[in-house]
């Protein structure tokens, strides 16, 4: 493994004006030029493979944001001395934060050599930005084109992400470049941080781990890309950290499962059939190494507001709905997927607007004769979802029919969904991707220090949303009615 101790930052600045602006076209490796390529050397960021410009730039009319070199740490994250890293920004000021920003190799990696392509990650802080990969040699008129592959970035410390060159490469088979850009179902990233660069021609072996009985398994492995399940042993799954009750070879065994992100509308013809749907994805060949001791596939569902501070799962204090494929169950696989689905439907009017949370889970059953469920990683961004949301995204989509779409607005025309402006004590009906909106027209009647007071002119019951946060029933003081006119008194502190 390649090391520099100390990195020049008016070397970084030299080698990268001279390559800024400028893909290297030849065809001549480093192998040719009398450099031998080495299979899973790590190089790190001051290595002969990373360049980056230190200005904006447009590829092929694409704007990509300013990037530059830095040392030793960035903001909340911890960096050894001797390992430098790349730091990706935005221009000053943090107002193109959705630019895509691209890692440029100085010398092109030849995709039939090297397979894979590790790049090392974080994210200042503790959210997980998705990133989107591209191919800059299909970007065509400030098009990205389409999406290679996903990746998600750890927040607060670097994790390896591994890339398959052979998607990147040109025509010559040879990768120059990479485009990366946030996911935009994410909130908008401002920095992202890039620490070692890692070639690979073939997967290394791995080394078997032996144990003797009454050794103490080890912890789970990090970043295993899966849901860790435990530790194989002779023909038999023991928990992490727990006493071995044989002696032998062991393996991790690591499910490909997971909460499916986002949710979607299940549309049927009355609304008492529709709902808000999400999904657990569970990879065929995956589900087939780990069946044996699978005993349970699950999802939790529940109102996003009633998890609090709690961990999120089957116990938590907001008796979240489970939904089940036992061991027995007939299993269907499309595509080579098992799909799980939950669906939260008869919801109320008055929660339209409201947040519901999924989480997946496998039942485990051990050697031992004990089982656990085991939970798949849980984030409000990406597994929390309104019916209202949906329905919306239903509406808007362009294969949604007329009939469908009129299913749609029964949900869509029960939410008042407002904008307030205190600064300027204003408040209006916000004007919707759909033009539906259950608030005909709204009046900020009164604000003191503790409340303010809406007026809404509305046909029926309604969820309401000011400024795109539902408000719940805690949150409003009163309310009262007179024809098609609500007084509502709200905390103002919820705004």
């Amino acid at each position: 493994m390649k090391r520099i101790v100390q990195i020049f930052l008016g070397l970084f600045l030299l080698s990268s004006v001279i390559f800024f602006g400028n893909f290297i076209t030849t065809k001549e490796t480093k192998a040719e030029q009398g450099f031998s390529y080495v299979a899973n050397q790590k190089y790190d960021a001051t290595s002969d493979y990373f360049v980056c410009g230190l200005e904006d730039e447009s590829i092929s009319g694409l704007p990509v944001s300013k990037y530059f070199y830095a040392a030793e740490k960035a903001i909340d994250i911890e960096v050894e001395t001797d390992k430098p890293f790349i730091y990706l920004s935005s221009p000053c000021g943090g107002t193109n934060t959705n630019k895509a920003f691209v890692v440029r190799f100085a010398n092109p990696i030849p995709s039939k050599r090297f397979k894979t392509i590790v790049l090392s990650f974080a994210y200042p802080g503790s959210v997980k930005p998705d990133l989107n990969v591209y191919n800059i040699n299909e970007i065509s008129d400030g098009s990205l084109g389409d999406i290679k592959e996903t990746i998600t970035v750890s927040g607060g410390e670097f994790r390896d992400r591994t890339l398959s060159s052979e998607l990147y490469a040109d025509s010559d088979g040879y990768v120059r470049s990479i485009v990366f850009a946030r996911d935009p179902a994410n909130k908008p990233v401002q920095n992202i941080c890039i620490n070692g660069l890692e070639l690979r021609d073939e997967q290394p072996e791995e080394v078997p781990v032996y144990v003797d009985k009454g050794d103490i398994l080890p912890d789970k492995p990090t970043d295993c890309g899966g849901l860790f399940l435990g530790w194989e042993l002779n023909g038999n799954l023991y928990k992490a950290k727990t006493v071995s009750p044989e002696s032998g070879e062991i393996n991790a065994l690591v499910a490909d499962f997971k909460t499916d992100k986002g949710a979607s509308i299940r549309l049927k013809p009355t609304l008492e059939e529709t709902g808000v749907r999400f999904a657990a994805i569970f990879d065929e060949s995956s589900f087939l190494q780990c069946e044996k001791y699978i005993e349970e596939i699950g999802v939790i569902v529940m109102p996003t507001d009633l998890i609090g501070n709690e961990d999120f799962t089957d116990e938590s204090s907001g008796k979240p709905a489970i939904f089940l494929l036992k061991r027995d169950d007939e299993l269907a696989f499309n595509d080579g997927k098992l799909i799980l689905r939950a669906t939260i439907k008869s919801i109320k009017e008055t929660n339209y607007g409201r947040y519901y949370s999924a989480r997946a889970f496998l039942t485990v059953k051990y050697g031992d004769g004990t089982t656990e469920r085991i939970f798949c990683d849980y984030d409000e961004n990406y597994n929390s979802r309104s019916v209202y949301y949906v329905a919306t995204k239903a509406y808007l989509d362009e294969k949604t029919d007329e009939t469908q779409k009129k299913i749609l607005s029964e949900y869509l025309s029960k939410v008042a969904d407002i904008t307030v402006d205190l600064t300027n004590y204003t408040a209006n009906a916000t004007e919707t991707e759909t033009g539906i909106n259950a608030a005909d027209s709204v009046t900020l009647a009164a604000s003191d220090e503790n409340t303010i007071t809406l007026e809404i002119v509305a046909y029926t019951p309604f969820s309401l949303i000011i400024n795109g946060k539902e408000i719940r029933e805690e949150n409003i003081i009163s309310e009262t009615r007179t024809d098609d006119r609500f007084t509502i008194v709200i905390r103002k502190s919820v705004l």
